[in-house]
């Protein structure tokens, strides 16, 4: 028994004696950690799970069936008895054989039955079921051939090889279906390939020299219709590849095991566990991966289910925990796991049901910049469905994210980093609710992670909600863009200001700049520095409130534009020798930068000393020097709720006492264009009119809405533009610009509202309507510091005022 704090692993692993042709660089208990570094073994702490203390919470989750003893398959995530509950979900529920159609979609395109593109399974609307838009349609067949006739000259294994992930689903369909004369055939293919790759593969090698998961998987459910000597070759390879792993996690410090590499590498178990109890299995790489694992999900994320990492590349991978599940490791049961799934996830789903919303590098709100289609990892979902299939939240989530019957996806295939076609038909689900409904989803209209810094709130639970987030990024997290206190708009059932959501950069700079977000620039600069790749600075969250009619979040994003940081990696006791070249050490602690001080030590640590992410008893040495020093840098984002419902963004920002050119910016759909502006001569309140592709256009090729179609309405209620100085300055506009400078290099679009002035005092209303409905007048009192915003049926006053550090506290009142 490994006893693991609340948890007990129950161990049925033997670690025996196992002979390699290969050589061995190291003595069998040396690991290779992920940084490179060759550590025994005897160094790993195995029972290590930090100062954070959590309580489980099992309800509602579907129990996986028993581990079966050693030497018995399939055992990574089926055991021998699921096999008839499966056929069941296979052969007598549409979505098992909508699943199970895809599988054969992939096993005859490998075995040459499949040749016309057009016969693939479609959705009952005739769509292609998934698999082929991304390649993988010319070369399996072939290849399988040549690898059954064992001519594999020029055959390089991988990952991403469509051949040996077919070969997976195959090794299922003939478990499933208890095809002998295939499985036979397939264990063949495998022989072959152990025997071509047996004298070049040596400890140490990526397991995707040998197929990765894909190879573990095949070898999982063909067991029982393979030799013994195949099964021996197939061992043999594996238990090779699995000499001195060590997974991501295994040897640095809990508190600091925040990587997506912990679930992203979950190949490396998904390999390595299909020998699990038999010969040559490596058990001191299954504790670490334990350790790894845990500790991942408690500092990786928020008690609020939020992660610690953007939601782009960061992922719980919950069908990977399955794994775990099955052998004590009750993971589902953590409370964060809980709340990713029923808290964090419906609040970033977008109320038009088409897409979420990510956060850094590969984040966003998708392609699709006017209805938003992103999609976080496909193996969150399959889990969380398949582990929590009653609960109403993940039932939303799921059925956003599939549909009702996978018709809302499209990417499902057998390559890559995970196998994502087998996942969805080893773990096939149906929503339990005939259409996506927020208000049955139970899940609440705002959502707050004082830890990360982030509010995301809606008017109403309905498609057509106005939707705002407000991310601050008050932690350090990882893959990050200098973007605090960005925000995201949609309403009516469409986006008007998006989030980019690819990363990288060129000659002409890096996509997570400022300028690529909805921030504010001051003399075309923003936060953090392009020297160091705007590394993550962050900013606090320092209000929130949240009532019926009002909701709002203020991020503090002045350290932001104040500094900018770079690290390298340290020893505790040395200094970075950044400090000899102009830096100074980051003193301040995580908890300096907490909406509410967190009562753990490392969040008491200075980021100078903190413990590094990758590199065992290494530290970070966090530096900084100025790099656009501001008076202050507050954003205030409000959602007010009524019959007219509407969003102020009021930024509180200033340089210093001379005129700047600042430039409040919403990354805008791409389909907008500016169809008019309002303005009064006795006002400086201005009105830009944004439409979209719902518009016709006119015989001027104008767009044109009619009544009925969305309009925004951006009204401009205070910018303190200097017009002697910059009379012929617009007061907004729509700009074209090069947004991604990686790939695709395209153009995207952004509405930038000028002010040149010392202190922008930006304020503006952004209310969704449609063409032809009444817009409501705005007037501010004498003293500019009580506005008056009327419709016939709302009648809104809004006090503003500012406190002594210069932030505009709001307050409302409304005519019952």
């Amino acid at each position: 028994m490994i006893n693991i704090g609340y948890f007990v692993v129950v161990s049925v692993l033997a670690a025996g004696s196992f002979s390699f042709a290969a050589k061995v660089p190291d003595s069998p208990d040396i690991a290779i950690s992920k940084s490179g570094a060759h550590i025994s073994y005897s160094a790993m702490k195995p029972n290590d799970f930090g100062s954070k203390r959590i309580e489980p919470d099992a309800t509602g989750i579907r129990p996986m069936s028993p581990l079966p003893a050693p030497g018995v398959h399939p055992r990574m995530l089926h055991s021998p008895q699921d096999r008839e509950p499966l056929r069941h979900l296979y052969y007598e529920t549409e979505h098992g054989r909508l699943m199970w159609g895809m599988l054969h979609g992939w096993t005859d395109k490998l075995k040459g039955k499949l040749i016309d593109r057009n016969a693939f399974p479609t959705h009952p609307d005739g769509k292609m079921l998934a698999p082929y838009n991304r390649g993988g349609w010319e070369k399996p067949a072939e290849q399988y051939a040549r690898i059954l006739d064992g001519n594999l000259d020029g055959y390089k294994m991988s990952m991403n090889d469509p051949v040996i992930g077919s070969m997976a689903l195959e090794a299922y369909r003939c478990w499933i279906e208890n095809d002998v004369e295939a499985g036979q055939e397939l264990a063949l293919a495998m022989e072959n390939i152990a025997d071509y790759l047996e004298p070049t593969v040596k400890p140490g090698d990526h397991p995707g020299a040998i197929g990765a998961h894909n190879m573990g998987f095949c070898y999982d459910y063909a067991y029982n219709f393979m030799t013994d000597e195949q099964r021996d070759k197939i061992r043999k390879l594996i238990a090779i590849i699995s000499l001195h792993k060590a997974h991501y996690g295994t040897f640095i410090e809990p508190d600091a095991t925040t990587s997506n590499w912990c679930t992203l590498d979950s190949f490396l178990p998904l390999t390595l566990l299909a020998i699990e109890g038999e010969e040559g299995f490596n058990e001191e790489y299954y504790k670490g991966f334990v350790r790894a694992y845990r500790n991942f999900i408690t500092y990786g994320w928020y008690q609020s289910g939020c992660p610690y990492e953007g939601l782009g590349k960061n992922y719980q991978f919950n069908s990977t925990m399955m794994l775990l599940s099955r052998r004590g490791l009750n993971l589902p049961s953590h409370p964060h796991v809980r709340a990713y799934a029923t808290k964090f996830l419906p609040a970033v789903s977008l109320p038009n049901g088409k897409g979420f919303i990510g956060c850094d590098d590969w984040g966003g709100t998708g392609s699709n910049t006017v209805e938003g289609n992103y999609r976080f990892n496909v193996n969150d979902i399959i889990g969380l469905k398949w582990l929590f299939p009653n609960d109403p939240a993940v039932d939303y989530v799921w059925t956003m994210y599939f549909g009702q019957n996978y018709e809302r996806y499209n990417d499902l295939r057998p390559t890559g980093y995970y196998n994502s076609a087998l996942t969805a038909v080893m773990f096939p689900s149906a929503p339990n609710t005939p259409e996506l409904d927020a208000d049955a989803a139970g899940f609440s209209a705002t959502f707050f992670c004082p830890e990360r810094g982030y509010m995301t709130t809606r008017s109403d639970m309905s498609p057509d909600a106005l939707f705002v987030s407000l991310h601050c990024r008050q932690d350090k997290g990882g893959h990050t863009s200098a973007d605090r206190n960005t925000f995201v708009f949609a309403g009516l059932g469409r986006l008007w200001g998006y989030q980019m959501n690819i990363a990288g950069g060129s000659k002409f700079g890096k996509v997570n700049e400022s300028r690529f977000f909805s921030t504010v620039l001051i003399d075309d600069v923003g936060q953090c520095g392009m020297a160091s790749g705007c590394f993550p600075v962050p900013g606090k969250m320092i209000d929130f409130e949240d009532d019926k009619i009002l909701t709002y979040a203020c991020g503090d994003a002045k350290y932001a534009y104040d500094w900018e940081w770079n690290w390298g990696n340290g020893n505790p006791d040395q200094d970075s020798p950044m400090l000899e070249k102009g830096w100074e050490k980051v003193l301040e602690t995580p908890n300096d930068f907490q909406f509410y001080p967190v009562d753990q030590p490392y969040m008491n640590k200075p980021f100078y000393e903190q413990h590094h992410w990758l590199q065992p008893g290494k530290v970070q040495h966090y530096v900084k020097r100025p790099w656009n020093p501001v008076e202050k840098a507050f954003r205030t984002t409000a959602m007010v709720r009524g019959a007219n419902p509407y969003v102020l963004i009021i930024d509180d920002i200033k340089k210093d006492n001379k005129q700047h050119e600042y430039k409040w910016l919403m990354q805008a759909a791409q389909d907008l264009e500016i169809i008019g502006f309002g303005f009064s001569n006795d006002s400086d309140i201005t009105d830009i009119y944004l439409a979209g592709n719902e518009a016709p256009r006119n015989s001027n090729g104008l767009l044109s809405p009619r009544k009925g179609d969305p309009v925004l309405l951006v009204r401009i209620l205070e910018c303190n533009n200097d017009m002697s100085k910059r009379r012929y300055t617009p007061i907004g506009r729509i700009e074209q610009y090069m947004s991604n400078i990686r790939w695709p290099k395209a153009s995207g679009k952004r509405l930038v509202i000028p002010s040149y002035s010392v202190s922008p005092d930006f304020k503006i209303m952004l209310y969704p309507h449609r063409h032809g409905d009444e817009l409501p007048e705005t007037k501010w009192n004498h003293n500019k510091d009580q506005l008056d915003i009327v419709w016939e049926n709302q009648s809104d006053t809004i006090r503003f005022q500012e406190d002594e550090a210069g932030r505009t506290h709001l307050q409302l009142e409304r005519d019952a």
